[in-house]
């Protein structure tokens, strides 16, 4: 979020309405804190489609590229700017209300002034609903552009963030600031907590597999004594009778994690469509390396309980020696 897609620092909220010549006079205030400025109109509004209405922030600007400030793609594919009667929405809205490229929106802004435009791209976006439009839209439908009372800004690349945004707020017209840094931080608190949460889960699965092959060994060998028996009279040494039972069960263990992991995609892809928060979305996406890992930590488990019944059988063993 806050390194392919949020690209400015600073997110302002201005007392006045900047005219091209207040937008001027603000960035010769600012000096050389201030490397690039995009003026906006930023508001909350509600949309309405298929029977939903969600909250979400509008965006309106008269620019037709804001890569250098938002850039708006949609995997590898990019999303161009709307024009007049149009929208560009993020993925999480669209998936929400069930919304496609060509459907109509319904937007009504605080001010209870409505806009209806028609969807003309879907962009990728983790962290809140937000809906672009062009100022043109504002002007052919309600006669009048908004006032532009944001900016976004971006500090130049050989300034310290923090000391460009202590010049910039004190600048006459700057109501607040927010630095995109301390949104990320706050955003990254938040992650830790669920990462936590997952490595919980994660650990009680594996004590759950853990105890599971355990007692399913010892079940299979107390089943199959008579069997271990007659094969230890065939001429079978103890470490090949071993062998031939744990070997079994690391076939049994492989079988088990590849028709896991098939219903684990399965289970992932429900537990990802069930999550819908309005102001977050999850990309459900499983790298290579999770299902290595899976398939490594099965198998270290059933090594490790193969290993604990041999070492309890040698125990009891030595005991019965020792009697």
């Amino acid at each position: 979020q806050y390194n392919n897609i949020v690209m400015y620092d600073y997110e302002l909220s201005l007392a006045y309405d900047m005219t091209a010549e207040e937008q001027e006079i603000f960035l010769d205030d600012c000096g050389d804190n201030v490397d690039k400025s995009l003026f906006i109109y930023r508001g909350t509004a509600d949309v309405q489609s298929n029977g939903l209405t969600k909250s979400v922030t509008l965006t309106a600007t008269d620019a037709r590229d804001v890569t250098p400030f938002v850039d708006l793609h949609n995997g590898a594919d990019r999303v161009q700017y709307p024009k007049a009667g149009e929208a560009v929405i993020n993925c999480n809205l669209a998936r929400l209300m069930g919304i496609g490229i060509g459907d109509e929106l319904k937007i009504t802004t605080a001010d209870m002034e409505t806009l209806k435009v028609t969807v003309s791209g879907i962009f990728d976006n983790y962290v809140e609903n937000l809906v672009y439009i062009s100022l043109d839209t504002c002007r052919e439908q309600w006669g009048y552009a908004p006032e532009i009372k944001s900016a976004l800004l971006l500090a130049p690349d050989d300034k310290d963030v923090n000391d460009c945004a202590t010049a910039i707020a004190k600048v006459d017209g700057v109501r607040t600031m927010q630095l995109s840094a301390d949104a990320r931080d706050r955003i990254g608190h938040m992650m830790d907590s669920l990462i936590f949460v997952v490595s919980m889960i994660i650990l009680c699965a594996g004590l759950l597999a853990f105890i599971v092959l355990y007692n399913l060994t010892n079940i299979n060998i107390s089943e199959r004594i008579r069997e271990i028996a007659t094969i230890k009279v065939l001429g079978f040494y103890p470490n090949e009778a071993a062998a031939y039972v744990f070997r079994e069960n690391l076939v049994l263990t492989g079988a088990g994690a590849l028709f896991g992991l098939l219903l684990g995609i399965a289970l992932h892809a429900f537990v990802m469509d069930a999550i819908k928060v309005d102001m977050m979305y999850f990309r459900p996406i499983i790298s290579v390396v999770s299902f290595l890992l899976a398939i490594a930590l099965t198998f270290v488990f059933a090594i490790i309980v193969n290993m604990i019944i041999l070492i309890d059988k040698l125990i009891r063993k030595i005991i019965l020696i020792l009697s």
